[in-house]
């Protein structure tokens, strides 16, 4: 169902401001996001969170615009009639770098190809060991989790994640009204919550968001969680295995991979993607 307030379908022009970063749903942020979910109702958000974790894979959806999840965003935006957009690019300390305005999808795309050269870095090879800071979402795993899925990019299959989380408002602070659904499902399987949704069993679908994409990743590496403030229990109900700091998760590190293992670091996890050096294609999981 596509559901929209009223003030936005009775408007005579509508002017979209935004900010132009990575985003898990929808490749970046910017553009057409700012209809959907930003004007929509609930019913029609939970559905377009539900349709971004399952269309395409997360690791394929993030870092481009020619994604499913931004086609359907860019069809209703058509279909409100978003008339006009103004996105800025901003650099870590929130200058203004660049801003894009006009039609909500050429003024995007414009944007994101100049968000590229800054916030997607080229690397020789994804690392055998990646230590990586949820900054600037660094606040919990609400928004750790996009840190988190962006970093996947950068290291192998079956190596390892040394997660700097800060979590001072816990696992979810940032939306509290989704922390009971995300304590639950988080350490089930991508189909086990499919198969909950199709029974009718999930309310907070929105909520269901991130442990979906947390479900599709987390086996892929091992993962060591450094934190200042989350919880042991928090770090048990993400899947992840504690360390007191950098030093003792990077030692216990190479006992897994091998002492001759690559180190990566990615100190702004939030807003870095990366790609294979000379490779402009599509990214896409080696077998292993």
């Amino acid at each position: 169902p596509i559901e929209v307030y009223r003030e936005a379908i009775q408007a005579d022009f509508i002017v979209s401001v935004g900010n132009i970063v990575p985003h898990i749903s929808s490749g970046w942020g910017g553009g057409s996001k700012i209809i959907l979910p930003g004007v929509c109702s609930q019913k029609t958000t939970d559905m377009m969170h539900l349709m971004a974790c399952v269309v395409q894979p997360v690791l394929e959806v993030i870092g481009t615009r020619d994604n499913k999840p931004r086609a359907e965003m860019d069809t209703i935006a058509e279909k409100v009639g978003l008339n006009f957009i103004v996105n800025t690019v901003l650099d870590e300390e929130n200058n203004i770098l660049a801003v894009f305005a006009g039609h909500f999808i050429q003024a995007h795309e414009k944007g994101v190809e100049a968000a590229k050269k800054l916030m997607v870095v080229p690397i020789p090879g994804q690392a055998d060991i990646l230590i990586v800071s949820a900054n600037p979402c660094h606040f919990d795993y609400w928004q750790g989790v996009k840190p988190y899925v962006y970093s996947h990019r950068a290291v192998r299959k079956g190596g390892v994640i040394i997660f700097l989380l800060d979590g001072g408002e816990g696992l979810c602070g940032d939306a509290p009204s989704h922390e009971k659904t995300m304590r639950k499902y988080l350490l089930h399987s991508f189909k086990d919550l499919e198969a909950a949704v199709d029974r009718g069993e999930v309310d907070d679908i929105v909520g269901l968001n991130v442990p979906m994409y947390h479900s599709t990743l987390r086996h892929r590496v091992t993962t060591f969680c450094v934190t200042n403030h989350l919880r042991q229990e928090d770090i048990k109900a993400l899947g992840f295995i504690s360390a007191p700091n950098v030093q003792t998760a990077l030692k216990r590190a190479f006992e897994i991979v091998g002492q001759d293992g690559k180190v990566g670091i990615i100190p702004y996890g939030g807003e870095t993607l990366t790609r294979l050096e000379d490779n402009l294609k599509p990214w896409r999981e080696e077998s292993s």
